[in-house]
């Protein structure tokens, strides 16, 4: 059994920062954040899932405050143009796309479209940690050894994204199983008020799909797709040509799909890019992170940790994670278009959980969520009755 007492997180991203916060105001340890000057995140993930607000809620941040401060918009659900014979498929999470901000703000039952950016610098001002601009080089049992410091901890929090720098561990690579691997992105200023919707668009293209986010003062747009298959020159066309050419070209971001073996080891918490990356189809990276945070506060309330401990969170956060892969999978698996892209994308490996559901649409849809997972049966079935 070992004692919890100090926790430090590294890296200051919005997983970091959203971890931080849940922590800090639902538990007594005392938390450190250390980042590397001039750090900078990647804030591709724009839209959430419908467990951000009560999440900011058990933060102790206000809605008005944080609503305001991340340039957010309601988001009704997913609309997904183009990714089958039907014109559209809309994936809602409970009210009516085009119903008024009145309506919205009285059915909490949104998810929401953020500016990461400003996500993180809301959280960082108003977070009352220890935080300290230092380079890592290592860890080291329980202490951290930066440039500048040593610092001793209990538990560590890896938040550095794709590089996870704290400690090496076996990764499950999901190359059979997801089909992307590469995303270009870039904002879009808005023309017309029309185009803020409340709802994001994910809209089929020949080489992949194109994500539309309507924040408060811009659209967050990129293109998702298969480098191997499409070469990053071409997609980048495909996707200016997409916008008439206003993106203006932001960033590319290349990535292997894969989860860790542990997400918690030894003295070691991953999470966020550390932990593991599907793809950004159906806004799983920022929830996977909060509930990566969440599983921690609540495994170890006693302020203690055991190997039980580690392994019950390893098991619910590899359970969001598979069932994240499977949902997101099932909407490449089914698809019926022509091009290269999506005909490869139908010979994923299918999974005993796609084929269950794929053959639940004949009944009703009323299907209770899995304990563990963010995609209930009723999310499956929508989705695919509309195919």
């Amino acid at each position: 059994m070992k004692i919890i007492k100090d926790v430090v997180i590294v890296g200051a991203g919005s997983s970091s920062m959203l971890a931080a916060a849940y922590i800090a105001n639902n538990t007594s340890y005392n938390i450190t954040i250390v980042d590397k000057p001039g750090g900078s995140p990647i804030g591709v993930g724009e839209a959430t899932l419908v467990n951000f607000e009560p999440y900011m809620k058990a933060c102790g941040f206000m809605f008005e405050e944080w609503f305001d401060a991340c340039d957010a918009t309601y988001k009704t659900g997913i609309l997904f143009p183009g990714w089958t014979k039907k014109e559209y498929v809309w994936h809602p999470f409970h009210m009516n796309p085009m119903a008024s901000i009145e309506e919205l703000k009285l059915d909490r039952f949104n998810g929401f479209h953020i500016d990461c950016l400003k996500l993180v610098k809301f959280i960082k001002k108003k977070l009352k940690v220890n935080y300290i601009e230092d380079e890592v080089i290592k860890l080291e049992k329980n202490i951290l050894h930066c440039k500048k410091q040593k610092i001793k901890a209990d538990v560590f929090i890896d938040c550095t994204g794709f590089s996870s720098v704290l400690q090496k561990e076996k990764t499950i690579y999901l190359k059979d199983r997801l089909i992307c691997d590469t995303a270009i992105a870039g904002p879009v200023q808005y023309q017309d008020v029309k185009e803020r919707k409340n709802h994001t668009i994910c809209e089929a293209v020949s080489c992949g799909w194109i994500w539309k986010v309507p924040v408060k003062t811009r659209i967050g747009t990129g293109i998702v797709f298969n480098r191997k298959i499409t070469p990053i020159k071409e997609a980048e066309k495909i996707f200016l040509s997409h916008w008439n050419n206003r993106p203006k070209i932001a960033k590319v971001i290349n990535w292997t799909p894969y989860y860790k073996k542990s997400f918690w080891k030894d003295n070691v918490i991953r999470i966020g890019l550390s932990a593991g990356f599907i793809e950004p189809l159906e806004s799983t990276g920022l929830a996977l992170a909060m509930e990566g945070a969440y599983q921690f506060v609540h495994t170890t309330r006693s302020g203690y940790y055991d190997e039980d401990s580690t392994n019950i969170y390893n098991s619910i956060i590899k359970s969001f994670f598979e069932d994240c892969i499977d949902f997101i999978g099932m909407h490449y698996i089914v698809n019926n278009r022509k091009e290269e892209f999506w005909k490869k994308a139908r010979k994923l490996k299918m999974s005993n959980k796609q084929k269950y559901y794929i053959n639940k649409t004949k009944e009703p849809i009323n299907y209770p969520n899995n304990l563990y997972s963010f995609f209930g049966g009723n999310n499956w079935v929508t989705w695919l009755k509309q195919i």
